[in-house]
């Protein structure tokens, strides 16, 4: 409701991102709601992603690809027909609903020449520029806003005011920055901007961006990712024409810019390539894409550590980039592995050193190693039971071990 609200109100944001939520939140709820096992509701968890995007873009393959790339991060044999039927029913059910309504509309690619493919190699550097400058504004404006208006005590209606305002202001400027920006998508791909406006829209779409996300208003980075995409390449393939060098042309370049900036940010090239694929039904368009979003995404992985979910994630304490490994020590709870003990053993045991039962299973590895104890009593946080249980350092190895199994198994099989 917050997304649509905000969106519907001109915020510089994307859709996809509040959709892919509430796909993949009907589908943890579904899972929760039949009691299933944790692998199984990462399973639905992937289907409503995979259906969001299929629905968003009317590219059923590309929400499959997203949803194991960028979800589960696995291509395990078993997920694949549940995901895939999930996405084609979505892309079903929208045609159905819109008819051949599509998100924005690409003209006929020309012929592709040879100098497009080195071209589309400098492209993928440049997206790369423009996707760390869009990650790092919409990463950490946000974060120190957040700090502020907690360290200020404001009420939670004062940024988005304040926000709406600014953006407002901006969009008597520029409305072509406002909401999602796909009918300015569009005209960037026919190539009737000049140069100078997309420079400026690049800019103002990152300001308006990073006021949107950082004042508190719902939405998402995958559309805003895709317009300063094509605005790159767009920008990108206009000087190029004014060159003596035999090129596709401008419409070439925005499309390629747009997902070369979205894969980078997403960390999905895969993923934005088949969109790409998909929309404009292009082998060479995929070829040439392939090469500037693999550049781009190198790129921003190699500076910036990550896509701009990873470090979403990271930023709440969770290193994806270390592997299951040490997700597993981050999430799996003392709670999980501990014996539970009689009240007389809890009051024979309250003394020493203790843990409580949300404490992470790394966090009590690391008490035992630092203590040298090979078993901690476990208490209830804020509790009025002295003790609740005990968890061994055994336990806790076997438990951890179990899980690293698991994991292995869960994306190989």
């Amino acid at each position: 409701v917050i997304a649509a609200v905000s969106l519907g109100g001109g915020a510089s944001a994307g859709r996809e991102g509040p959709a892919v939520h509430i796909g993949g939140g009907l589908g943890a709820l579904v899972a929760e709601g039949l009691g299933l096992p944790p692998r199984a509701a990462r399973t639905l968890l992937a289907c409503g992603v995979s259906a969001a995007i299929a629905a968003s873009f009317d590219a059923p393959i590309a929400g499959v690809l997203f949803a194991l790339e960028v979800v589960l991060g696995h291509y395990a044999l078993r997920v694949i027909a549940p995901v895939a039927i999930s996405s084609l029913a979505a892309s079903v059910a929208t045609r159905a609903h819109l008819g051949d309504q599509v998100t924005f509309s690409i003209p006929p690619l020309p012929e592709t020449m040879l100098t497009d493919f080195p071209l589309a190699a400098l492209l993928g550097f440049l997206a790369a520029l423009a996707a760390m400058a869009f990650m790092r504004l919409t990463l950490a404006v946000p974060a120190w806003l957040s700090g502020t208006a907690d360290r200020l005590a404001l009420p939670l209606w004062a940024l988005p005011t304040f926000g709406g305002v600014l953006i407002g202001l901006m969009g008597i400027w520029m409305p072509d920055i406002l909401g999602v920006g796909y009918e300015a998508t569009t005209e960037a791909i026919a190539g009737e901007f000049s140069i100078g406006f997309l420079l400026a829209l690049i800019a103002a779409k990152l300001i308006a961006t990073t006021i949107t996300l950082g004042f508190r208003f719902g939405g998402g980075v995958f559309s805003p990712s895709i317009f300063i995409g094509a605005m790159v390449g767009a920008a990108f393939g206009g000087i190029v024409d004014q060159t003596p060098l035999a090129t596709a042309g401008e419409t070439f370049f925005a499309v390629i810019g747009m997902g070369a900036v979205a894969g980078a940010v997403l960390g999905a090239p895969i993923s934005t390539t088949l969109i790409v694929f998909e929309l404009t039904q292009s082998y060479e368009a995929g070829a040439a894409m392939l090469v500037a979003v693999s550049i781009a995404t190198v790129i921003v992985q190699s500076v910036m550590g990550g896509s701009v979910f990873q470090k979403q994630i990271e930023n709440h304490g969770y290193k994806l980039a270390e592997g299951p490994q040490r997700i597993i020590l981050q999430t799996v709870r003392v709670r999980e592995v501990m014996n539970p003990v009689s009240r007389n053993e809890a009051e024979k045991s309250s003394e020493g050193a203790h843990l409580y039962e949300d404490d992470s299973l790394g966090r009590a590895l690391a008490l035992m190693e630092a203590e040298d104890i090979d078993s901690a009593a476990v208490k209830r946080r804020g509790g009025a039971e002295p003790v609740t249980g005990h968890i061994s350092r055994t336990d806790a190895l076997l438990a951890y071990n179990k899980a690293l199994v698991d994991a292995h198994i869960e994306r190989t099989r």
